[in-house]
């Protein structure tokens, strides 16, 4: 089982069907996904906090990709 780590920010609707995608193709191999949000200000944090298997961190600022 592998835990997913997806960065984010101001990604709309891509950033839920990245995960609905994964949850569909392989959700007997993926244990968590994690998605950090770099304070998004186009609502996309609150797209993902109510899918099945997500964790989300909100940051305060935009620490930036890496």
């Amino acid at each position: 089982m592998i835990d997913v780590i997806i960065v984010n920010w101001n990604t709309g609707n891509l950033i839920r069907d990245c995960i609905n995608s994964i949850n569909r193709n392989d959700s007997q191999a993926t244990g968590k996904i994690i998605v950090v949000d770099n304070n998004s200000s186009d609502g996309s944090d609150f797209n993902v906090e109510t899918l099945p298997n997500v964790l989300l961190v909100k940051l305060e600022g935009n620490y930036g990709f890496a």
